[in-house]
């Protein structure tokens, strides 16, 4: 039996190493607890630093879904940034709708994409305004928890006002009215404007990959291209003014600004180049000037004739005198042979003096057909028999106030110019009308007046005038006859006397189809009798609300036509050339009752403009019209399958007669 001792003894140290396990075991979690004390300190640490050092702003929001009132969600936790980039003030706690006031209304889906995030779990990304900051968030949200959300933003103000900042210039720049064009450093075209379309003829899509030589028109040689390159590709601004080719093939002038675009390198990276049309303001200054050298010849004409008369006057009294003393026969033939040549020269004095309106004339009042019947006359006695003679004046024809050896050399001279286009033979048509030029005749013509007036036209179907001398042939001394067959003064004299007699002259002609020359004299009229035929001249039916789309180039017809048809009763689409046309006839075609177009237009002409129309709609009525001879007009018409032409310039009442007749056709 062993002793209590020893029993002591022996059992004593198993207890002390459960005891001592235990408290290893306690020890070892004890240190494993304060590590993961530990590293949850250094996590949230890390955490918090990243939290509070965030450039975003971050905010951990509770939804909050309330049945009967909308959803709404509050703010737990937001980092310094969220302060920063809102200015907002302590949220924690607080609702958004207390926080930021309007957020509904700012963006009215705003709060239901974050509890679609809190309830789904699915992330989602966007961009909001929200009024009441005058902010643009880009915002990214997920859920941690159910009906939690973390939504981490960034203020992007400054990016969204620069974009629509972009979009406005880039609005801009595609409605400006001059053209634009952007190329890269190659010079190849990278962007284009509506404006560079209508200019050109080309399309974006055209143009796009192209090189502007595209548009050269063999009018400026190498040299010119090349100083220009040099110049921009050299970093320099090239302003000047250039004669391009459309894609039509019709030339224009253009004032272009050509800009290099740099990079911070200082290496180019594009050219924009700014195209403004001035073909019509050079044709104004080719105009103006030629008036003014006009009106210097005629100073100077006017001092000459003065003292050539001065001159000639004693020679005819000296020939006088001397054919009584000078008996012999070859004596006497000398002196007819001078006296011929003085009368002459005298003649010639007289053209002169007329062109350079140095002599006023008398004034009385006139019957241009009896001028006309006398002209009519010495055709017949001296114009080759191959020339047939038409004179067809209207019944009642006004009187005009003139003087009347003044108007008799305007006539002769016309009929003389339109006798030698006929070399061959031809018909020289000569007819007279009472008409009334109201403001739509003078919009399309800005040397007339409104008024009553009495309309000589002279005719030929003669050789033509070429279109590029068209400008000169009214100019003093030029003439297009053989030496010695011409003096070049009897179109500019005959300009120069309508003008004095408050008139002005119309030309229409093309090559091989003869001339058309239209004289407009102020008539000695009752303002009764003028107002008894602009009545009949406008005396039509009235529209009944029909759509008119009217086509034209000149911005001053668009506006005279517009304001004519608009009193008419009608209403009125305006469009500047054909593609414009063809776009609004697209957009309108049920609504449009009728097409007035000009044949003449740059980007697409008439005819091309009726061809496609009638792609559209083969029963599309439409009438042409033309500045140009009214036979080429009409062909071109005729061609395009156009049944109604009205020539330019025309009166309201011609315009709205013809327009009646068609309207009431059948297509």
């Amino acid at each position: 039996m062993s002793e209590p001792g020893q029993k002591e003894s022996s059992s004593q140290p198993k207890d002390t190493g459960m005891v001592e396990e235990t408290q290893a075991l306690v020890g070892s979690l004890e240190q494993s607890r304060n590590s993961a004390e530990e590293a949850l300190r250094e996590s949230e640490a890390r955490y918090r630093s990243l939290f509070d050092n965030m450039f975003e702003g971050f905010a951990y929001c509770l939804m909050l879904f309330e049945e009967d009132r909308p959803a709404d969600f509050i703010y737990l936790e937001v980092n310094d940034a969220f302060h920063n980039l809102t200015g907002l003030g302590n949220v924690e706690g607080r609702k958004a709708s207390e926080v930021i006031p309007g957020i509904r209304e700012s963006d009215p889906g705003l709060i239901e994409r974050y509890g679609r995030v809190a309830r789904s779990g699915r992330p989602e990304r966007f961009e909001t305004y929200v009024a009441s900051l005058k902010m643009w968030f880009s915002i990214s949200v997920y859920s941690p928890a159910r009906e939690h959300f973390v939504a981490v933003f960034d203020v992007i103000t400054e990016r969204k006002n620069a974009e629509a900042r972009l979009q406005l210039q880039s609005g801009a720049l595609e409605a400006a009215a001059n053209a634009i064009v952007i190329t890269d450093s190659r010079g190849d075209i990278q962007w284009t404007n509506i404006a560079f379309t209508a200019l050109t003829g080309y399309s974006a899509a055209e143009a796009i990959g192209q090189n502007p030589r595209v548009l050269r028109s063999g009018k400026h040689d190498e040299a010119f291209y090349r100083h220009l390159w040099d110049t921009v590709s050299a970093g320099k601004v090239w302003s000047g003014e250039i004669i391009n080719r459309r894609k039509d093939g019709n030339l224009y002038t253009e004032e272009m600004t050509i800009t290099p675009i740099k990079d911070n390198r200082g290496g180019i990276t594009n050219y924009i180049a700014v195209k403004q049309d001035i073909t019509r303001r050079k044709k104004l200054e080719e105009q103006f000037l030629r008036t003014q050298r006009m009106e210097s010849i005629g100073t100077l004409a006017g001092g000459i004739a003065h003292d050539l008369n001065n001159a000639l006057a004693p020679i005819f009294m000296a020939v006088e005198m001397l054919k009584d003393h000078v008996p012999e026969a070859r004596g006497k033939e000398l002196l007819t042979i001078i006296d011929l040549c003085a009368k002459h020269s005298a003649e010639l004095v007289s053209q002169v003096l007329a062109f350079a309106r140095g002599v006023e004339g008398r004034r009385v009042v006139v019957n241009p057909v009896h001028l006309m019947d006398d002209v009519q006359k010495l055709a017949h006695d001296s114009f080759p028999k191959n020339i047939s003679f038409d004179f067809a004046p209207a019944r009642g024809l006004w009187t005009m106030t003139g003087d009347p050896t003044q108007l008799h050399q305007v006539f002769m001279n016309l009929c003389v110019n339109a006798r030698d286009a006929m070399p061959h033979g031809g018909v020289l048509k000569v007819r007279m009308d009472n008409v009334v030029l109201d403001e739509v005749y003078v919009g399309m013509n800005p040397y007339s007046k409104p008024g009553a007036y009495i309309l000589v036209e002279v005719s030929d179907t003669g050789i033509g005038i070429p279109q590029e001398i068209q400008g000169r042939i009214f100019e003093p001394f030029f003439t297009t006859k053989e030496s010695g067959k011409g003096t070049g003064l009897g179109l500019s004299t005959t300009l120069g006397i309508v003008k004095g007699h408050g008139g002005f002259v119309h030309l229409y002609s093309e090559i091989g189809k003869g001339s058309n020359f239209r004289v407009y004299l102020p008539a000695a009229t009752t303002p009764k009798e003028a107002e008894f035929v602009a009545v009949e001249q406008t005396h039509i039916r009235r529209g009944n609300g029909e759509l008119v789309l009217v086509v034209d180039d000149e911005e001053s017809v668009r506006k005279v036509m517009s304001s004519a048809l608009t009193r008419f009763g009608y209403r009125v689409l305006l469009a500047a050339n054909g593609a414009q046309a063809v776009g609004l006839y697209a957009q309108h075609r049920d609504d449009i009752a009728i097409v007035l177009t000009d044949m003449a237009m740059p980007v697409m002409d008439g005819a091309s403009t009726i061809i496609a129309l009638k792609e559209m709609n083969p029963k599309v009525k439409v009438i042409g019209s033309s500045g140009l001879t009214s036979n080429d007009g009409v062909a071109k018409a005729m061609d395009a399958g156009v049944r109604h032409f009205v020539p330019k310039p025309y009166t309201a009442g011609a315009m709205l007669r013809v327009l009646a007749k068609a309207l009431d056709e059948e297509a």
